[in-house]
């Protein structure tokens, strides 16, 4: 089984992996009677190979498409952010009741539309369309080119 496993790959720590990962399946889904145990494993060690490839190559992917983190930016972002969110801010603690705490409830605190609903013993579609109408507020409010 090492012999097969080295065969795929030639990192230790996945050669390893893989034998475990065939054993394991051999003895939680072991092969009918009628097919051979050799090629049996090896098929399934072969899969699990090809499954490690796809999950590797799908981890670098999603790697590449995150947000630059704070450290990575430029410090002239992050002061353009910073200035961004200070006006945000002050937009949404400007807007009257009870488009201010709805608002802050979901996107300040990122509480589901249901839990804010409990809370405030209101019915769902009002906070839905008390947070639709406050985030028209608050469009109106924002200066278009502090945004871009």
């Amino acid at each position: 089984m090492l012999s097969q496993a080295r065969r795929l790959t030639s990192r230790e720590a996945e050669v390893e992996d893989l034998v475990h990962d065939t054993w394991l399946r051999f003895w939680t889904t072991p092969p009918g009677i009628e097919r051979r145990l050799r090629p049996w494993l090896v098929h399934v060690m072969r899969n699990r190979h090809s499954e490690l490839l796809r999950n590797d190559a799908r981890r670098t992917w999603r790697e590449s498409q995150k947000e630059p983190s704070e450290e990575d930016r430029l410090p002239d972002d992050q002061l353009q952010i910073k200035e961004q969110t200070k006006l945000l801010w002050a937009c949404l603690n400007s807007l009257r009741e009870p488009y201010r705490s709805i608002l802050h409830l979901r996107f300040g605190e990122g509480l589901p539309l249901k839990l804010i609903a409990e809370e405030l013993g209101r019915p769902h579609e009002t906070v839905r369309s008390q947070i639709k109408r406050g985030l028209n507020a608050l469009r109106e409010q924002l200066p278009m080119s502090s945004l871009d």
